[in-house]
């Protein structure tokens, strides 16, 4: 098998995270608060990513949801795009795959599956384009879901951001658990505190802090 690069660890579990996701929608029944799609559980599969049909189903699904697009589903596309790339795509260096489809009424016909187990390429490069395709239909309208520093925009405002950060630091001396009684919670403290300290001094990235 071929590939044009690895995911880091961090990069895999965000990755299992989105899929998740993605197959929760699929099998969470129409009724329910999600208004998923219903599948059975044993129905699933990555076969089902190289069907545009799918891919609109998800993305709509997104958007009804939240209301607009972002660039969560854009990445998303990307991935798929990604998987069903000539020679180093994982979905496409895998056929045996489409023996796990089934029909789904409305968006996956028996003849589609037909098509797809008779011609796996073409069924891969004809979503491959799609997905090029729409990643930048996308990409004119997304929005930002959130902005990142409202968190800490009263930290940002404030006349001496890092003294707020210090207050921070304080208090977790100050509610120190007792060593003797609960030695893993005043590990734990220290943990944080001494993170904190060197995020304000070192000016570390997040990813970097995360892996103290």
């Amino acid at each position: 098998m071929q590939r044009s690069g690895v995911w880091v660890n961090a990069t895999a579990l965000q990755k299992i995270e989105h899929f998740a996701l993605l197959f929760g929608a699929m099998v969470a029944p129409p009724s329910s608060a999600n208004e998923g799609l219903g599948l059975s559980i044993e129905d699933i599969s990555f076969a089902l990513l190289v069907f545009p049909s799918v891919w609109d189903w998800y993305l709509n699904w997104r958007e009804r949801r939240r209301g607009f697009y972002t660039v969560w589903e854009l990445d998303m596309l990307r991935v798929g795009s990604a998987f069903s790339r000539r020679e180093t795509g994982w979905i496409r260096q895998n056929p045996q795959l489409a023996e796990r489809l089934v029909p789904i009424q409305g968006l996956l016909s028996e003849a589609d599956i037909r098509s797809a187990r008779l011609d796996w390429n073409a069924t891969c490069d004809r979503f491959h384009k799609f997905a090029q395709t729409r990643a930048k239909e996308l990409q004119r309208v997304v929005r930002v879901h959130r902005d990142p520093f409202e968190a800490i925009l009263p930290v940002l405002d404030a006349d001496n951001p890092l003294g707020e950060y210090r207050k921070i630091s304080l208090e977790i001396l100050r509610l120190m658990p007792n060593p003797s009684r609960y030695p893993k919670a005043a590990v734990e403290a220290v943990r944080s505190y001494l993170v904190l300290r060197l995020g304000m001094h070192l000016g570390l990235r997040q990813k970097n802090l995360r892996s103290c």
